[in-house]
Parts: structure tokens; C-alpha cells; sequence
């Protein structure tokens, strides 16, 4: 059966994430004491196109929430970087489009760091059609990050898929049974030629969609 093999191969997908270093060498470019007095926090999604040899080539900004200046100031930083080496479902180098939220709030802020993460989740992910995928009947809330991975074909179709980090096994079933029927955006090299990719994709319930 396709959806058995599905998850099976997904056990040889790696989507990159942003390492401890390039989140810690953003934070280190905030003035929290100006963003105590202004912004008090700052929310952003950052969209990551990866090559197959671990340079982020692309990066925008697919929301924010808080201080704008601190938000717009990451993706320049970003550029150039290396993440982990982006695998398909048989293991081959390949491209990576990953999304990527990152927080930073000042200790003025703390108290309402609930509702501060709510507000910001809540923000839809522009240039992303693809960033979350609604479980119709789950509950799943802002605290609870619950992924997919996906290996996208040249043509949006997913040929591998499977859960990530601290995902559900029950979740991630459910959700790589809606994604293997979806077609995904065909992203395409510099050289303007549509490449196979791997990327991620949030779980959200229906009570967060935007």
C-alpha cells in the first residue's frame, strides 16, 4: 500500500533547522533594553530556501509581530549561513524549504508570553501556502509544535513523508494521509528549473487557523 511505504520512507528525510549559532547571533543583535522600552517583544517566521550543500541561498520574512526593525534585520544575517544537510526519503542531497519561527522577549514581557506566542501563531505565513496543515477534530495549542516533514517531486507531489521531533505518531499519521493527497508548491532552482525538496510543515487544529 502507498501510504505504509510513505512513512517508511520517511525515516531517511532531514530537513535542516537553524542551528543554536545563527539563533543565538540574532539574539545577540537585539537590544533588549530598547526593546523593553518599545516593542517589549519580537516575533518572526523566517522562509529558507536551502541548497543541497547546506547554504541558505533565500530568505524572507512570512510574519511578524512586535518590534519591525529587530523582525527585518534577521533574514540579512541569514544569508550565507550553512545548516544541516538537507536529505530526501532515499537519503540523496537535495533542496530544503524551511520555516523557521523565532521569539525573543523582553524580561518586561514576561508575564504575558502566552498570549504574546497566541498572537503571534495566529499571524498567517505570507509567501507560504504550504507552512501548516489543519487536523479537522485535534486539539493541539500555540505550546504544542507539532510537525510533518514532506519530500516534495518536481511536480508538488509528496513522495515520502513523516513526523517530527516530538510529533504525535497518531498526529503524524493523520496529517502525512492529508499531505500524500495535496499538491504542493513547485519550487524551482536559481537556474529557474523546478527541483525536488524536502520541507516542513506545522499541525494546527481547527479553532487556530487564522
Amino acid at each position: 500500500m502507498f501510504f505504509p511505504a510513505l512513512l517508511l520512507a520517511a525515516s531517511a528525510i532531514a530537513v535542516p533547522g537553524l542551528g543554536p549559532t545563527a539563533v543565538d547571533y540574532f539574539l545577540e543583535k537585539i537590544d533588549f533594553r530598547e526593546l523593553a522600552r518599545n516593542g517589549r517583544w519580537v516575533g518572526v517566521t523566517v522562509n529558507l530556501w536551502v541548497e543541497p550543500n547546506r547554504r541558505i541561498s533565500r530568505c524572507s520574512v512570512g510574519n511578524f509581530a512586535g518590534d519591525e526593525a529587530s523582525a527585518k534585520s534577521i533574514c540579512p544575517m541569514l544569508i550565507g549561513m550553512r545548516t544541516g544537510l538537507p536529505r530526501d526519503g532515499e537519503g540523496r542531497k537535495t533542496y530544503a524549504y524551511v520555516t523557521v519561527p523565532i521569539i525573543a522577549i523582553a524580561a518586561s514581557s514576561m508575564q504575558g508570553t502566552e498570549k504574546l506566542r497566541q498572537e503571534f501563531f495566529a499571524l498567517p505565513i505570507e509567501g507560504d501556502p504550504d507552512a501548516r496543515l489543519t487536523l479537522a477534530g485535534s486539539s493541539i495549542s500555540a505550546d504544542d509544535y507539532f510537525e510533518i516533514v514532506v519530500a516534495v517531486d518536481t511536480g508538488g507531489a509528496v513522495t515520502a513523508c513523516g513526523q517530527r521531533g516530538k510529533t504525535r505518531q497518531d498526529l503524524g499519521e493523520r496529517a502525512c494521509e492529508l499531505a500524500q493527497g495535496r499538491t504542493f508548491v513547485v519550487r524551482r532552482a536559481d537556474s529557474g528549473e523546478p527541483v525536488p525538496y524536502v520541507r516542513n510543515v506545522k499541525l494546527i487544529s481547527e479553532s487556530s487557523k487564522p
